[in-house]
């Protein structure tokens, strides 16, 4: 069978029954599909599928069914999307069906061992997760300068960190607004650079220098 791959969209629950048995008509082996209905209506599915028949089953659900965004733009989030790379299997199951509302073709006795080890049993990760999805469905990094990794001139390089730290910034306090409003957790310095981290280290928005780049401000 192919490898797991992992992807979401947004939809409502009454889909369901459609989107499970359209994704029946591949050529697939097993699947968890999640639905969640905060911070919006969407599914999460963790399938073992080719990637040409995963851009199939998008081009016919996703884009021309639904007419869904696959890129986010500046005052609409991304509706539809894979995930490149998944870092564990494992933890991706239990993510994928932690708010309980799942179907599966996997022996139930499998299925319910995924779930009690599922996010949803850990609150702190949970926060994370809650956090960095969202953000990687609203939150827009702001780069102006010509050249991104400024390796050429000191003036590139300064201006380079300019940039890094403002994004810094704006994240900090999108992070800051998204708990003041959904949640009573005690806000301080270092959870907020703690979950800063995390959605940098997850995001699919910047490339891997990027990502080390701004890490590395945050830090240091």
């Amino acid at each position: 069978m192919p490898p797991f791959i992992a992807f979401m969209c947004h939809a409502p629950t009454t889909e369901y029954q459609y989107l499970e048995e359209t994704l029946q008509e591949y050529e697939i082996g097993q699947y968890l599909i999640g639905h969640e209905t905060s911070p919006y209506q969407h599914y999460h599915f963790l399938v073992e599928m080719t990637t040409d028949d995963y851009h199939l089953f998008a081009e016919r659900v996703f884009r021309k069914k639904y007419k869904l965004r696959g890129r986010a733009t500046k005052d609409n989030p991304r509706q539809y999307g894979k995930i490149k790379h998944i870092d564990t299997l494992e933890n991706l199951k239990s993510y994928t069906i932690k708010d309980g509302n799942y179907r599966s073709n996997m022996p139930e006795q499998d299925v319910k061992k995924i779930f009690e080890k599922s996010y949803q049993k850990q609150e702190k990760k949970k926060i994370y997760e809650e956090i960095a999805e969202h953000m990687e469905a609203n939150f827009e990094f702001n780069f102006t300068y010509s050249n991104k990794y400024a390796q050429t001139t000191e003036m590139h390089y300064e201006e380079n960190q300019h940039q890094y730290r403002k994004n810094i910034q704006n994240i900090k306090l999108y992070i800051i607004n998204y708990l003041r409003i959904n949640t009573d957790i005690n806000m301080c310095r270092s959870n907020i650079n703690s979950y800063t981290q995390f959605f940098l280290k997850k995001t699919m928005k910047l490339q891997d220098d990027q990502k080390n780049l701004i890490i590395y401000q945050l830090l240091f």
